[in-house]
């Protein structure tokens, strides 16, 4: 157990292991706040994001780990007001060896963020989270692992009133989340990881008149973590799910879900492919959930020690599938299965200043299209700066 907390540690003091992390994102121009069509005169406005974090470890004679992370964030807008955010969780977790063999976790974690939620939230909302997590392991002679754990996950949304627009968040999405999982462990290589994961996941809606929406799912997924090689490093999982909404004439979902992070460098040059399937939960008044495909591979050249230049590319697609009413130009109403595409290019470049802190400068151009007509087409510039510790 020491192994694991010294490898992540910067500080040592004592029995304390200390991993503080500043990260300065978003320093820059917005060209489209709210994320609004081009006839309603997008808001735009400069913003910076502040986000320092601190880890605390305590280790107490090899068989006792404490952890602690508080993780505050402050997002400031100059002119748009209603942006700026404090944001802030904080996460405990409690990890004991017995006999050699077993451990046993339990965790708590406490949250409130402004954020955009999934693809699907064009205004940014805040949402309160609290969750507690119990695991249980055992590590068996043969380089394997088996356990069990068990979580309750509390969700809250605030609504949103904004623009001549009201999108009732608390009464769609307001939950409590019930997850049972097996996982099974083998260690292929000193870094590399087979798992296999069986769950069963209930979903209990809080707000009146949202029960329709209460729901349970089944998945089992396999995977790789790894650097395999010496230069590459990720994870790669594929599964099933089966999501089922209790009110039996609605469609669920069952089929394939994955995701899958690959970075590998090759000379000067690195790589990276990302790839998510799964599906997540709608405010739609007609639709439980809608299924997100979503695809970013990007690229990075190091022309020095000192300056590298980057290019990521991301694409996503948002399928619902109950019908939602349209109203078409000739005044009558017709029934439509949405679909949204979204596309973002990131340029950018980034100086190194110590170790592996580096300055970097990025122009981000995101894009949606929708056959939804309350959404349309809409687009979005971003030009800022960011500081990095992953060089």
């Amino acid at each position: 157990m020491d192994n694991i907390l010294e490898n992540k540690s910067r500080f040592t003091f004592g029995p304390f292991r200390l991993y503080p992390l500043i990260r300065l994102t978003d320093f820059g121009y917005d060209g489209n706040v709210y994320r609004q069509q081009e006839d309603r005169d997008p808001i735009t406005d400069f913003t910076v994001t502040l986000s320092p974090s601190l880890d605390v470890n305590v280790l107490y004679r090899n068989w006792l780990i404490l952890s602690l992370t508080e993780s505050p964030e402050y997002i400031h807008y100059f002119k748009v007001s209603r942006e700026r955010a404090w944001n802030n969780t904080l996460s405990t977790q409690v990890k004991m060896l017995m006999f050699q063999r077993i451990v046993i976790e339990g965790a708590y974690s406490n949250g409130k963020r402004r954020r955009r939620g999934t693809t699907e939230f064009d205004v940014r909302a805040d949402e309160k989270s609290e969750e507690l997590t119990a695991r249980l392991f055992y590590e068996t002679p043969r380089r394997s692992m088996l356990g069990l754990s068990y979580s309750v996950r509390k969700i809250s949304w605030d609504d949103i009133d904004l623009l001549q627009e009201s999108v009732s968040l608390s009464n769609q999405l307001n939950r409590t989340e019930q997850d049972a999982v097996f996982e099974f462990y083998y260690k292929l290589f000193s870094q590399t990881d087979l798992f296999v994961n069986f769950g069963f996941s209930r979903y209990l809606f809080s707000e009146a008149g949202a029960d329709w929406r209460n729901s349970m799912a089944y998945e089992v997924n396999a995977g790789l973590r790894f650097p395999i090689l010496g230069r590459m490093r990720g994870t790669l999982f594929l599964g099933y799910k089966e999501l089922m909404p209790n009110q039996k004439d609605l469609s669920g979902f069952a089929g394939i879900v994955g995701g899958s992070t690959l970075d590998w460098r090759v000379g000067r040059f690195a790589f990276g492919l990302g790839y998510s399937r799964d599906s997540r939960f709608s405010y739609s008044q007609n639709n439980v959930f809608f299924i997100t495909d979503h695809y970013q591979p990007g690229v990075s050249f190091y022309a020095s020690r000192t300056f590298k230049l980057t290019y990521n590319f991301s694409y996503g697609i948002n399928r619902y599938p109950e019908p939602e009413p349209i109203i078409l130009n000739n005044g009558t109403v017709d029934l439509i299965k949405r679909r949204d595409v979204y596309l973002t290019h990131t340029v950018g470049f980034a100086v190194r200043v110590i170790g592996r802190t580096g300055i970097g400068m990025s122009l981000s151009w995101w894009q949606v299209d929708s056959n939804f007509y309350l959404r349309g087409a809409r687009s979005q510039l971003f030009i800022g700066a960011y500081l990095t510790q992953d060089f």
